[in-house]
């Protein structure tokens, strides 16, 4: 006895270490993607809002998964919460089978769900309802070996009730469920206490209740019925992780029926130092993987583009430029929050061309090709330049395809406040009243719209009024440039508009359109001093048009930038005019410039569709 109590201190110290410490790596490595899961469809208390999970099977374990993921608004929270479930859902498989023929040496074997599962949480493509559905499952499965010593007829008709419920909780996780309870159901026709009818009724129930639930019951697709929550292929990574739980939980049931002649008292009966010894191997096994994984072979362009999303939603401009030098990647997002923290940094003019613009006017302007993905991003561009018409476009899209994401909500109920459009705020407002963290949020505005004169007291809603179109116009996503024009008629002082409108002709390699635009508007209404870019592609539209530009000291070129246009020629001449032998040379010189840009860089030059640069990205939201 004296034995068994050590063996139970030992395992409960090292499960306490090893959960504090998981939880700190999790916050450590996966913080940005536990922020990325607290902006998914937020968590509303209304009973409408619990109905919308019982239209479709598996919708209580989506339920209970938004509930939990409220709180990942709080990094901390969500590391502990993603923990808890990774340690619960490896607690319950193996305490499962060590159950099933009393084998409690299988219980030593739950560090390698725990590694499978902490490793899921680290993907962002990963649901946490998929966690919740197998924890749940589970818990049920538990519930049915209480009734092993039942009439296996009225375990029959239990499990009738129990898989139904099941299902409707964990949709295709249900299979998981028949799986588990046919394994018990062979082990106890061992012992006798069973009867070959039972397993093949209870597999019976897992072709049928699906069958059943798609003609009866939801309005669903046949597939969907019987594989809802189950990985579906679209993300390689976590289909094999998932797979391979699932081929550990077949392992063990191969081990419990091959195991009958290992006694339980071996089992039961270890030396305190041998289990320390053990211990210590495993766990610290699971740490030594799961900080392997997450430094070596986590997707790094995944990464990165969390990291600048989280950095450019709380406007940290300056992390954004910091983060996209130390750790450079090509992807379109990261490009597009790139030129923003650009603009709001005030360096769009003179730093442009020193991170990559791989993606040239798409990287600027991410609504010009269809893509989910570019919804959200689209809005916030939007957004900030006052165009408020287009941004609550961009916003009912990514409303539509991803649902109540706080962030959504936030600008819908914005756009329409700025658009004078009270009452339909008020839906929006209404929605993140109902939220745990976002009503203190909705009250202010909603005490704010119930007199209309006080949003003009609201620096940002004024600042975004003053910015707006005067006049309606065609949206044109393909030519954004007429688009800006248009804002810039509304306000000359539009410097956003500005600035995006000369970055669109640089990057579409339109030097003649940058002059005329540049001069029309006058630069100076926006800076002392004419951008270094700008000096770079004024060089370049003199040398291919052969005309001289304006006398004066405003526009007097810089003599670094002239000295460098003349190096960059030097080491082109030097490679007798051969642009691909130089290229080298070029860019550890010049590749900061937009002249290097427009040689080797730009789409228009390369003559590279959008889809091609595509395909070399991973899926995102």
């Amino acid at each position: 006895m004296g034995y068994l109590k050590k063996y139970i201190n030992i395992s409960l110290l090292f499960d306490v270490v090893l959960f504090f410490i998981l939880s700190a790596l999790v916050f450590y490595f996966q913080r940005y993607v536990i922020y990325y899961r607290s902006q998914l469809p937020v968590f509303i208390f209304s009973t409408s809002y619990f109905k919308e999970f019982l239209t479709y099977p598996g919708g209580i374990a989506g339920y209970l998964a938004a509930f939990l993921r409220q709180f990942f608004i709080f990094p901390a929270a969500g590391a502990l919460i993603s923990t808890a479930l990774t340690f619960s859902v490896s607690l319950f498989t193996v305490n499962f089978f060590a159950s099933v023929n009393g084998l409690n040496k299988i219980r030593d074997w739950y560090w390698i769900p725990l590694l499978i599962f902490s490793l899921l949480n680290g993907l962002y493509q990963f649901s946490i309802s998929l966690s919740v559905a197998v924890l749940l499952v589970l818990i049920f499965a538990h519930i049915c070996l209480l009734l092993r010593n039942i009439n296996p007829a009225l375990r029959v008709l239990t499990c009738f009730f129990v898989g139904g419920a099941v299902y409707m909780i964990a949709g295709g996780l249900f299979l998981f469920f028949i799986f588990l309870v046919v394994i018990y159901e062979i082990w106890l026709m061992k012992t006798k206490r069973s009867k070959v009818y039972v397993p093949l009724i209870m597999l019976f129930y897992g072709v049928a209740y699906p069958f059943a639930a798609y003609n009866y019951l939801y309005d669903v697709k046949l597939k969907f019925s019987y594989l809802h929550l189950l990985p579906d292929g679209t993300d390689v990574t976590v289909l094999v992780l998932f797979t391979a739980y699932f081929l550990f939980t077949a392992s063990l049931f191969l081990f419990v029926n091959v195991s009958g002649l290992v006694s339980r008292q071996t089992a039961v009966k270890k030396r305190p130092g041998k289990k320390w010894l053990l211990n210590t191997v495993f766990y610290t096994s699971v740490i030594v993987l799961f900080v392997l994984y997450n430094v070596f072979f986590m997707n790094k362009t995944d990464e990165v583009r969390l990291k600048v999303q989280y950095l450019a939603d709380n406007s940290r401009w300056d992390e954004v430029l910091r983060t996209c030098k130390e750790e450079p990647v090509i992807d379109r997002l990261v490009s597009f929050q790139i030129n923003r923290a650009l603009y709001f940094t005030g360096k769009m003019g003179d730093e442009m061309f020193s991170y990559p613009q791989n993606y040239g006017v798409d990287g600027l302007f991410i609504d010009r090709i269809n893509d989910n993905k570019m919804l959200e991003g689209s809005s916030d561009l939007y957004f900030d330049m006052g165009f408020i018409n287009e941004s609550m476009h961009w916003a009912c899209e990514a409303f539509m395809f991803f649902g109540n994401r706080p962030h959504l909500l936030k600008r819908l109920a914005l756009a329409h406040i700025i658009n004078k459009r009270y009452k339909a705020s008020e839906v929006f407002l209404n929605k993140l009243k109902q939220t745990l963290f976002y009503g203190e949020w909705a009250d202010k505005y909603l005490r704010m719209i119930k007199n209309g004169n006080e949003t003009d007291r609201d620096s940002l809603i004024a600042a975004k009024r003053r910015l707006m179109p005067r006049s309606d116009f065609f949206s044109d996503r393909q030519n954004p440039d007429i688009m800006m024009k248009f804002m810039l008629r509304a306000n000359k002082k539009n410097k956003m508009a500005f600035e995006y409108l000369m970055s669109y002709y640089m990057l579409s390699n339109k030097f003649v359109s940058f002059y005329k635009n540049m001069m029309l508007y006058d630069v100076f209404n926006y800076f002392d001093k004419i951008p270094v870019n700008y000096q770079q592609a004024l060089l370049v539209y003199s040398n291919i048009t052969g005309e001289n530009l304006p006398q004066g000291d405003k526009f007097k070129i810089d003599n670094d930038v002239i000295m460098d246009f003349r190096g960059y020629g030097a080491i082109i001449k030097s490679y007798g005019g051969n642009l691909v032998a130089a290229r080298k040379s070029l860019q550890v010189n010049y590749g900061d410039t937009y002249w290097y840009y427009l040689n080797f860089v730009s789409p228009v030059t390369n003559k590279i569709e959008m889809e091609e640069l595509q395909k070399t990205q991973s899926s995102y939201r």
